[in-house]
């Protein structure tokens, strides 16, 4: 069991990579509801990324929150949702290893309300050249003396009927 735990929680991490397309280009970030550009979650979205990427621990610790959750539901484990604190988190993204992660968000959309705000948008993921899974992603930040921070990470994953 806890080696499908380690299991489960490799494939979270990699669902995780999710946004690192936001990392990219902020010429692409989306707007808000209101039609403005969001920069301070979408600062904190490219500092999570950029972490992830570089499965730098240090400094994805100073993005998340001390109550991080992340939330997967995968068609691979009969749509059963996997869940793990953040600290369970930064320490399965200290372990990654094997082929570069690539990632593309598909439509990203920001919504924000005061000290809230959740990036959600469809995603594709590759391991190297070869096609992995898709899926959808949503990231909620919470804002706290002026800094974001993801309290909440949920997607989706699946094998087919993707968008390209």
């Amino acid at each position: 069991m806890c080696h499908h735990r380690l299991n489960s929680a490799v494939l979270v991490a990699v669902l995780a990579v999710t946004f690192v397309a936001c990392a990219s280009s902020r010429a692409n970030h989306p707007s808000s509801a209101r039609g403005t550009l969001v920069p301070g979650p979408l600062d904190a979205a490219d500092a999570f990324l950029t972490a992830l990427r570089d499965r730098d621990t240090v400094a994805l610790r100073r993005v998340i929150h001390p109550a991080m959750r992340l939330t997967t539901a995968s068609d691979a484990n009969d749509g059963t949702a996997l869940m793990l604190t953040g600290d369970e988190f930064v320490r399965v993204i200290g372990r990654a290893a094997g082929a570069p992660w690539r990632q593309r968000l598909l439509a990203p959309e920001v919504r924000l309300d005061g000290n809230l705000a959740a990036v959600w948008s469809p995603y594709r993921f590759d391991r190297g050249d070869k096609f992995d899974h898709c899926g959808v992603v949503a990231l909620h930040l919470v804002r706290s003396r002026s800094e974001w921070r993801i309290i909440q990470l949920s997607d989706t994953h699946r094998s087919n009927a993707c968008e390209s």
